[in-house]
């Protein structure tokens, strides 16, 4: 019984195994399509390094100021202004 039980539990991790590399093939053939799609749809693609920290208040900011929408046109101003 004890060599049956070990069988099934190899068993059981060996389908494990197999059920995750395939759940991991399906993303990245789902990456790969929709990379293509863009590739094939656009000449030119650009790839920026987005701060957004520095666009958006800090939450204590947030917290302290009376107007959220306010405080956000706010700092996005600010930061047009030093570019």
């Amino acid at each position: 019984m004890v060599a049956l039980a070990a069988c099934l539990e190899d068993h059981r991790e060996l389908y494990n195994a197999a059920l995750h590399a395939r759940v991991r093939r399906q993303r990245l053939d789902g990456a790969h399509k929709a990379a293509n799609a863009l590739v094939r749809g656009y000449d030119v693609i650009v790839h920026e390094d987005l701060k957004a920290g520095s666009v958006f208040p800090q939450p204590d900011q947030l917290a302290a100021a009376p107007d959220v929408g306010r405080a956000v046109r706010m700092a996005i101003q600010r930061e047009h202004k030093s570019t």
